[in-house]
């Protein structure tokens, strides 16, 4: 509570100086400079919170200034960086719905509504809105090559490598993306993969999936518990216990259909996990930015 208050005492002596002094009373008129100042100095000091809360007042009451755009967009990056993702995404698409706050506004607001959905957990929805942004884009605009090429990070990120491939192929741009780069690298997923059907058909033998992963000790695991099941059954059932026999048989099989099942999962496992750590790498290595607008999330107007 006391910082609220310290906050709205601040907010009263930068944006209600007094203007005039008339013999009917006092006149006071809203600073929109020095409110803007103030919403930016916060922002970059790191004060996300008290930036976003002054870029909405300066926003609520100068709609129509040049500067209503921008202060749309800072608001969702300092909401952004508190990870208010739906509070930043909202003020994000209204810069983007409004063509009168210019391309610069419209495309650094669009890439931050798809980063606003992905942190959200909703990848699906951002894959989606920059497909649709960028067939509602004409192919002459330069921008139009980076709509597909942050979209095409989004499908690797979501281990579709095909989908991003054919994104990455579709680029026709002056700017160096590194492209062919890029498709070097994602040739070399296959290389580092495990088959997991091959996982599967060397389970017959216990212990022989998991030793193609290289989980030794689970494969070590596997051959001893099965074999052990298996002289147990045989034993029980050569010294005429059927019944102890079936019971110990039939845990025998469940387990080492589970070690068939268990090696394929694993394989899918371990090449979900490999892909995601080589994406990350790819894009630590050849993630190209464009003038501070994309995946850093650091934007200057």
């Amino acid at each position: 509570m006391k910082t609220r208050f310290g906050s709205f005492l601040i907010f009263l002596f930068l944006v209600f100086p007094l203007s005039s002094w008339a013999n009917a009373g006092t006149t006071v008129t809203l600073d929109a400079d020095r409110l803007y100042s103030y919403a930016v100095k916060s922002y970059k000091s790191g004060d996300f919170s008290e930036s976003a809360s002054a870029f909405h007042s300066f926003f609520s009451f100068f709609s129509d200034d040049e500067r209503a755009g921008e202060a749309l967009v800072l608001r969702g990056f300092s909401l952004f960086a508190m990870k208010r993702y739906p509070e930043a995404s909202v003020s994000f698409q209204k810069a983007f719905a409004t063509p009168l706050y210019g391309e610069k506004v419209r495309n650094t607001s669009g890439l931050m509504i798809a980063s606003c959905q992905e942190a959200s957990g909703d990848r699906s929805s951002a894959i989606a809105f920059m497909e649709n942004w960028s067939s509602s884009v004409p192919d002459n605009d330069k921008f139009k090559a980076r709509i597909k090429y942050e979209t095409a990070w989004l499908y690797l990120s979501n281990d579709d490598r095909q989908t991003a491939e054919k994104r990455f192929s579709e680029i026709r741009s002056s700017f160096d993306f590194k492209i062919s780069e890029l498709q070097d690298e994602l040739e070399k997923v296959p290389s580092f993969e495990k088959n997991p059907t091959l996982a599967g058909c060397l389970a017959v033998i216990p212990g022989g999936g998991f030793a193609y992963l290289g989980r030794y000790s689970d494969a070590f695991a596997a051959l001893i518990v099965d074999s052990a099941l298996g002289v147990a059954a045989w034993e029980c059932f050569d010294k005429d216990i059927p019944a102890l026999g079936g019971i110990i048989s039939f845990v025998g099989v469940g387990f080492y259909l589970g070690g068939v099942y268990g090696s394929v999962s694993a394989a899918q496992k371990m090449n979900r996990k490999n892909r995601a750590s080589f994406y990350e790498s790819m894009k630590t290595r050849l993630y190209v930015k464009d003038n501070g607008i994309g995946a850093g999330f650091s934007v200057e107007f």
